[in-house]
């Protein structure tokens, strides 16, 4: 199962996990039974640097036509959702870390699928983005989590 989170807190999604077990358990895959988060991702190397990227942030999500689909996020509310212990994995590689790592904890993620490249951000940035994941934020994970099966994907 692959939760798809862009808001809220990760402990939040504890009972579509909790669900999703509890029916693989019962029709007898308990031994099958993967979870991964897939959630918009952008690492720097400051948590300031990282909140910089609010301004395309709000351009991804907003409607683009009066009526249509999408949504406004205040700075305040892009700043909650950067918080430890919410969905959106943007910030410097540590705090990402720290966040992946909850997220394994507490929902026992196999992997992790960061959306990079949303809002119209400079491919520099995207690129970095994503080398940070590979270089930084990935081998600690790997570390830190004792499974075998545990991954970061990008």
């Amino acid at each position: 199962m692959t939760l798809g989170l862009i808001g809220g807190s990760i402990d939040h999604a504890r009972r579509a996990v909790d669900a999703y077990r509890a029916a693989g358990e019962a029709a007898g895959h308990a031994d099958r039974l993967r979870v991964a988060i897939s959630t918009h991702f952008y690492a720097a190397g400051t948590p300031e640097a990282a909140r910089d990227v609010y301004p395309y942030y709000y351009e991804y999500l907003r409607p683009k036509r009066p009526g249509g689909r999408g949504f406004t996020i205040s700075r305040a509310q892009f700043d909650a959702g950067t918080a430890p212990r919410m969905a959106l994995m943007i910030g410097s590689s540590e705090e990402i870390t720290e966040k992946i790592l909850h997220a394994h904890q507490v929902l026992g993620i196999d992997r992790f699928y960061g959306q990079a490249d949303w809002g119209g951000l400079p491919r520099g940035r995207v690129e970095e983005s994503i080398a940070r994941l590979a270089g930084d934020i990935a081998p600690v994970v790997r570390r830190a989590t004792t499974s075998t099966e545990a991954g970061v994907s990008s």
